[in-house]
């Protein structure tokens, strides 16, 4: 997932949750490490389980692109072999930073291009080519199938235990192994992917309400509270109307979203 920047967006203190690489295209960022030595940068690496606040991390008035990586991807740990590292789950310094600020911005300023062309042309330089092909951490195969359950039933609430005993774990064994390898607990991987698909769902015409029962939200109120905790501002700041905002959803994920029901967005 990619955030396109046109101004700058204020953020509240809020725990990240999925690794992602915050670049500058307009301004700069300063990181403020442990003993007071501030960093300033205009591109930062950002891992799962860091507390995201203005005295550890300051964006400013930078006008930013956020970029998300792909859960169980080696792009995290491959640009973090690379990049500077300034305390711990931050990483400053993108090796191609010039070249991806000018493809970041010929992205957002050019003709739109269809998402998978979007991506394709900024794969290029997100991960340098000699980095791509290696791989940097293994995934075990049962954290990957509790992920496939929980996506494959977004909205129903299955317990730890019944998750552990289908990858034959105990619980304790099952919060331990997907912690370690995830960054968060299963809970809140759970409620993370809820709020992505309510984001698609909404991007999609969907009211508030609609988005968050299909994703399994109790209501609306629980789903802007999820939201603002994992994005660090309300889901009203984001979903401004155009020219403000304007949205790209690929087509099959359009697909798998629209597949979770059969009622049609509020006009």
């Amino acid at each position: 997932m990619l955030f396109l920047g046109i101004f700058s967006v204020p953020h509240r203190a809020h725990r990240v949750v999925q690794e992602k690489l915050i670049v500058c295209l307009e301004g700069t960022l300063s990181l403020y490490c442990p003993g007071g030595k501030c960093i300033v940068a205009r591109s930062c690496l950002l891992q799962t389980g860091v507390y995201l606040d203005t005295t550890q991390i300051d964006v400013g008035q930078a006008v930013v692109a956020v970029y998300y990586f792909q859960p169980f991807s080696q792009d995290y740990p491959a640009l973090a072999s690379v990049m500077q590292h300034a305390f711990a789950g931050v990483s400053f310094g993108h090796p191609l930073e010039e070249s991806l600020i000018e493809c970041l911005l010929s992205l957002r300023d050019g003709k739109p291009m269809p998402p998978k062309e979007t991506y394709t042309t900024l794969r290029e330089v997100l991960v340098p080519p000699d980095l791509g092909a290696r791989t940097y951490r293994e995934f075990d195969h049962r954290v990957l199938s509790v992920t496939q359950t929980i996506r494959g039933a977004v909205s129903e609430n299955h317990t730890l235990s019944d998750l552990a005993a289908s990858v034959h774990l105990s619980d304790s064994r099952l919060m331990k192994l997907f912690k370690d390898q995830v960054g968060l607990p299963v809970t809140q991987y759970r409620l993370r992917y809820r709020v992505f698909i309510s984001v698609v769902l909404l991007a999609l015409g969907y009211s508030v309400t609609e988005a968050a029962l299909i994703a399994g939200f109790s209501n609306s109120a629980h789903f802007s509270r999820s939201f603002s905790a994992i994005n660090g501002m309300p889901p009203s700041a984001t979903f401004m109307k155009p020219p403000f905002l304007e949205t790209f959803i690929d087509d099959d994920l359009q697909t798998l979203v629209e597949s979770m029901t059969d009622r049609q967005p509020t006009p």
